[in-house]
């Protein structure tokens, strides 16, 4: 019984300082690697609304290729309409020709 209240306990005490260290993240300044590790090191979860960094942020050009390949690849990653109506299609022939086998 000793133990499952020590555990308790350092659990509430671990819940606490991370409350505080989460506190205290949104009123410091740190750059971007030290509240990374900051919050790596006492499992705190960053803010929903904070930004992803990727590779050639700072670069416009890089950007803009990025940007371009994104598109390009969700582009492929949709079906074309074409493709969508093709399918509809087909399926409404199928809905056909089994209701006419049942005739």
């Amino acid at each position: 019984m000793s133990n499952t209240r020590s555990t308790t306990t350092a659990r509430a005490v671990t819940v606490t300082e991370r409350r505080q260290l989460q506190n205290a993240l949104l009123r410091v300044e740190l750059s971007r690697e030290e509240e990374l590790v900051l919050r790596l090191r006492h499992g705190i979860a960053a803010a929903g609304s904070t930004p992803l960094a990727y590779r050639g942020q700072e670069d416009p050009e890089m950007s803009a290729k990025l940007a371009m390949m994104e598109a390009e690849l969700l582009d492929q990653l949709r079906p074309s309409q074409v493709e969508a109506e093709a399918a509809e299609g087909e399926a409404l022939k199928q809905s056909i020709i089994a209701a006419l086998k049942k005739l």
